[in-house]
């Protein structure tokens, strides 16, 4: 393999497994960073014209090229051999290939460090986006189970063991709640990576290179270029380790949700679809709920991301270093996970629905024994008093229909009372602003692409 980096013609003994070993795994990753850094190229021809570099032949030439080269790769017919050391260099063989000199000279101004970043954080704007996509289709869904199931009440729990009743409406607004903060994580994450890195080269700046930063954040649609060129290396880990601790939130939130359903199934509480559950291959009455044990253990696989990728940058001077590489997989990947495991809980509660009767069931008399507390509370007597008394009551308290019980409520948020407007402009707010984004990547590309 011929590399960008190679100081001879010459084929060192034992440089075939150096390369094996250096840049096998990685080009997997990078067939993902194709579209970003053909992208990236054309917004640096731009630059390279606008400060003089090319001119208008040069520019129009390479840019022709590009686009080209991008529209090959989205009908699917440009991609990775084992002969490109990675996508930066395979972009700029077939660029130079094409366009000759000016090829030759795209690289001014830039290091594969500060393009790789540039690359990465493009792909994690977009892999982001999709992301909390999915988990605003999640909302949805529990918005659809909290509407239609509104004061259908059962038996809350507390140390696994029966404690106050509480409704189909409540436990989905809970999620909801917990799924926008999560949100809102992700959303912070995203402006994380939303700067642009060009023009910090290895982390040392690019000297007698009149670099237009400000223009190349811009036509890549970024919301700023980062101007200190020493934090562009050391933030390639840290960037990426609030995308995974973000997406750990969110993992952690459908990790304590799956918990739920699978102990509603077990009690009766829900029923789920032919197409959500398994069988057994020895036992023949078995609906097995392998889709959310599956998506309760996905929390634990991106808590290991996270561990991994805070270790690899650990003790790691302020420029770059080769130990940084890995960064890209553990964070794209952590990224196709979290994709996947939002799409199951998505597809799960698709195809969940709760059982009104067998809930109220589960609704004894020592469910109601706090509200009946609470009554004589009501009522005057002292609340040490009246524990005392309920304690001693339990097997005759009266249980109440669903409709008696959601008007002992006074308070907002209570069971039995979805919050659905508050709910509503909260998500509203959220897909307004992926909507903005979305609108902002396409209209970035369109403006790079002829």
């Amino acid at each position: 393999m011929k590399t960008l980096w190679q100081k001879s013609s010459d084929e060192t003994p034992g440089r075939d497994f150096f390369h094996q070993f250096t840049t096998a795994e990685d080009r997997k990753w990078d067939q993902q960073l194709i579209p970003y850094d053909i992208l990236v190229n054309i917004a640096q021809a731009r630059m390279l014209h606008r400060v003089n570099i090319y001119n208008d032949s040069e520019l129009n030439n390479v840019s022709s090229c590009l686009s080209s080269l991008y529209k090959d790769w989205k009908a699917g017919n440009f991609s990775l051999s084992e002969e490109d050391e990675d996508v930066h260099s395979a972009t700029e063989k077939y660029l130079t290939e094409h366009t000759g000199e000016a090829g030759k000279r795209i690289h001014t101004g830039r290091s594969r460090n500060d393009q790789v970043v540039t690359d990465i954080n493009l792909a994690l704007k977009e892999e982001l986006r999709i992301c909390m996509g999915m988990i605003t289709s999640i909302i949805r869904n529990l918005d659809r189970i909290a509407v239609d199931n509104e004061g259908v009440f059962f038996a809350g729990m507390t140390h696994t063991q029966p404690a106050m009743p509480t409704s189909a409406d409540a436990w989905a607004a809970g999620y909801i709640r917990l799924l926008l903060n999560d949100l809102d994580s992700l959303k912070h994450a995203y402006r994380q990576v939303d700067f642009c890195p060009l023009g910090s080269a290895a982390g040392y700046g690019a000297p007698h290179i009149p670099i237009d930063r400000e223009y190349l954040s811009s036509k890549l649609g970024f919301a700023f270029a980062m101007t200190e060129v020493n934090a562009v290396q050391p933030s390639r880990s840290a960037s990426a380790m609030r995308v995974i601790h973000a997406l750990e939130y969110a993992g952690l939130s459908l990790n304590r949700m799956a918990a739920d359903i699978i102990e509603f199934l077990r009690s009766g509480f829900i029923h789920l679809d032919d197409s959500q559950i398994s069988g057994s291959s020895i036992m023949p009455q078995k609906r097995n709920p392998d889709l959310w044990e599956l998506i309760r253990g996905a929390y634990h696989r991106l808590t290991g991301a996270g561990r991994e990728l805070s270790s690899i940058s650990a003790n790691l001077t302020s420029g770059y270093h080769r130990d940084l590489q890995p960064v890209k997989a553990v964070v794209l990947n952590a990224l196709k996970q979290s994709q996947d495991l939002t799409q199951a809980a998505d597809f799960g509660l698709s195809g969940m629905s709760f059982n009104k009767k067998e809930c109220h069931t589960s609704i004894t008399s020592e469910v109601m024994a706090t509200h009946h507390a609470n009554k004589l509370v009501n009522e005057g007597l002292p609340f040490r008093e009246a524990y005392q008394q309920t304690a001693s009551e339990l097997e005759t308290i009266p249980v109440p229909d669903n409709e008696t019980l959601k008007a002992t409520y006074a308070h907002t948020g209570a069971p039995g009372s979805y919050p659905k407007e508050e709910i509503h402009k909260d998500l509203a707010q959220i897909e307004q602003w992926l909507h903005q984004e979305e609108d902002k990547w396409k209209n970035t590309i369109e403006g790079l692409i002829e």
